[in-house]
C-alpha cells in the first residue's frame, strides 16, 4: 500500500530544505549609501532585516529585507515614508517589519506601500519600535518625552492600538520594552527609578510587569532579548551578562581583562548567546557565549564551527541569532573598509544531513508498505 508522507515528516523535510546555505553571505548596499548592517533575523535565519546607510552625519537609512533565495529588497520612499526607518523586528515569514522611522516614530510594514506610522502613545511625544512577534501582529517598544528619563514601555496591535505596560515599581518614571517572544506572550525590558536604578523585567498579560531576580551584589539590570516562548531571557546585571530561566539567574562570567558585558539575544534552548563586552579601551566589542566556550569573539567562535573569518575581514557587529543558534546576522569590515557590510553566516548543524536522511528513509519505507 502506498502512503503519503505524514504532515510532520513533510514539515521536517521542508524545514531542512529551507535552511540557508552554510557560509558567509554578503548582502550588499543600497544605491546611494556607503554601508549596511543586519539588525534582525527571522526565527529560521532564512530572512534578514537591516539597513543601508550613509554618513558621517547626518545619517540616512534605507531599510531592506533579504533572503538567499530572493536577494535584497530595498524599501524606498515609494514604500511610503520608510526612508530612515530602521527595522528592529522581522516576522517569521520575513514579510513584516517593525522599527523606528525618523528616529521618533514606531512603524509597521507589511509590503510595498503599506508603511504604517504608529503615531504616539498617551501624552508622550516620541515612540520607537524595538520588537515584533513571530506572526508580525504585535509590536513592542518605548515612548518618551523631551524630559529626561520619562517614558513607558508599550505593546501595540492593530485591534487594540497602544497598551502601556507600566513599571515594576509604581514610583518608577521610565520603562522600555526591548523584545517580545515569538509566540507573543512574553515581553522583556527595563524599568527605571527617578534616581537611575533599573530593573530587568518580564511582562505577561496575566502577571503584568515583574522584576527579574538580581545577581548577588547587583543593583541595576536590563533585559534585551528572549527566546520563542519567553522561558529564557538575555540581559545584564551589574556589568555582567546574564540569562534568566524562569526565576533562576545565571551569570555569564566575564573573561579576564573585560570589565563589562551584556547579553542581547539568545537561541531557543539558551545554548548560544550574543552580546558585547567592554574593557578599559574598547566598548561594545561583539562576543558569542556558549556553555562550553564561554564568551568568545565572533572570529574565534566561527572558526570553531568550521567557518574562520576570511583573511582581511573583521566582524564589527553581531546583532542577531536564529532560533537554532546556527545563523548569525550583523556587520563586517572588508579589507580597506571602515564602514561595514551587512552579512549573514549560517553554520551547519552537525546532525542536519543525518536527520534528513532518516526522514527520507522512513518516508520511503512507508511508501513501500
Amino acid at each position: 500500500m502506498i502512503r503519503r508522507l505524514s504532515a510532520s515528516a513533510a514539515l521536517t523535510i521542508a524545514t531542512i530544505a529551507l535552511a540557508q546555505t552554510p557560509g558567509y553571505h554578503l548582502i550588499g548596499i543600497a544605491p546611494g549609501n556607503t554601508s549596511s548592517g543586519v539588525t534582525a533575523l527571522s526565527a529560521s535565519g532564512v530572512h534578514a532585516a537591516g539597513m543601508s546607510y550613509s554618513g558621517p552625519g547626518p545619517f540616512s537609512f534605507s531599510p531592506f529585507i533579504w533572503s538567499e533565495a530572493s536577494g535584497r529588497y530595498d524599501l524606498s520612499p515609494a514604500d511610503a515614508n520608510t526612508t530612515n526607518g530602521v527595522p528592529y523586528g522581522i516576522s517569521d515569514n520575513g514579510a513584516i517589519l517593525a522599527g523606528t522611522s525618523g528616529g521618533s516614530r514606531a512603524y509597521r510594514w507589511t509590503g510595498p506601500g503599506t508603511f504604517q506610522n504608529l503615531g504616539t502613545f498617551s501624552t508622550f511625544q516620541f515612540t520607537a519600535g524595538n520588537g515584533l512577534s513571530g506572526d508580525g501582529s504585535i509590536v513592542v517598544g518605548r515612548a518618551w518625552t523631551n524630559q529626561p528619563n520619562v517614558g513607558q514601555a508599550w505593546r501595540w496591535t492593530q485591534g487594540t492600538g497602544y497598551q502601556g505596560l507600566g513599571f515594576t515599581v509604581p514610583t518608577h518614571v521610565y520603562s522600555e520594552a526591548n523584545a517580545i517572544s515569538r509566540d507573543g506572550n512574553v515581553i522583556v525590558g527595563m524599568s527605571q527609578s527617578s534616581g537611575g536604578r533599573t530593573d530587568a523585567f518580564r511582562w505577561t498579560a496575566a502577571g503584568g510587569m515583574q522584576a527579574l531576580p538580581l545577581l548577588a551584589g547587583a543593583t541595576s539590570g536590563w533585559a534585551y532579548g528572549t527566546n520563542h516562548d519567553g522561558s529564557i531571557v538575555a540581559g545584564l546585571y551589574g556589568g555582567i551578562g546574564v540569562l534568566w530561566t524562569g526565576n533562576t539567574v545565571q551569570a555569564l562570567t566575564n573573561p579576564v581583562g573585560w570589565t563589562g558585558a551584556g547579553a542581547t539575544d539568545v537561541s531557543d534552548d539558551g545554548s548560544v548567546v550574543i552580546g558585547s563586552l567592554n574593557n578599559a579601551t574598547q566598548i561594545f566589542v561583539p562576543h558569542i557565549w556558549t556553555p562550553v566556550g564561554g564568551w568568545q569573539t565572533p572570529a574565534t567562535y566561527f572558526a570553531t564551527q568550521g567557518f574562520p573569518v576570511p583573511e582581511g575581514w573583521s566582524i564589527a557587529d553581531v546583532s542577531s541569532v536564529s532560533s537554532d543558534g546556527r545563523t548569525f546576522g550583523g556587520r563586517l569590515l572588508l579589507p580597506g573598509d571602515t564602514l561595514g557590510r551587512a552579512f549573514v553566516l549560517t553554520v551547519p548543524a552537525p546532525t542536519s544531513a543525518c536527520a534528513l536522511l532518516l526522514v527520507v528513509s522512513a518516508a520511503l519505507r512507508r511508501r513501500r508498505q
